[in-house]
């Protein structure tokens, strides 16, 4: 698990490995597109994460259910990387749900 201060709501984001393993197995396969007009990641894009979860990168706040998400979008070679965090208030986490690619 990796964590980091997120200055744009007090919290500390949160990288772990179920949600690397969701990147990899739903958001990295080469030989798929999904019908979202997402596209897939590779290794060098997960490791943009940091650059990618900056508040001048927000690019609104929403709810899924009673969790509210804070949904970044950041301009790169070929498209839109599109990074969701979960945030958790009771423990103080920004928690990465997601991270795509759109076009």
């Amino acid at each position: 698990m990796s964590s980091e201060f997120c200055p744009a709501i007090g919290h500390l984001h949160i990288l772990d490995s179920e949600h690397v393993s969701h990147l990899c197995n739903r958001h990295a396969d080469i030989d798929s597109k999904s019908p979202k007009r997402r596209y897939p990641i590779s290794l060098a894009e997960i490791e943009m994460i940091p650059q990618i979860v900056l508040p001048k990168n927000i690019a609104e706040f929403s709810k899924k259910g009673r969790s509210p998400r804070i949904i970044y979008r950041r301009e790169v070679t070929g498209g839109t990387l599109v990074a969701v965090e979960e945030v958790r208030h009771g423990r103080g986490h920004a928690v990465l749900k997601t991270l795509y690619r759109q076009k």
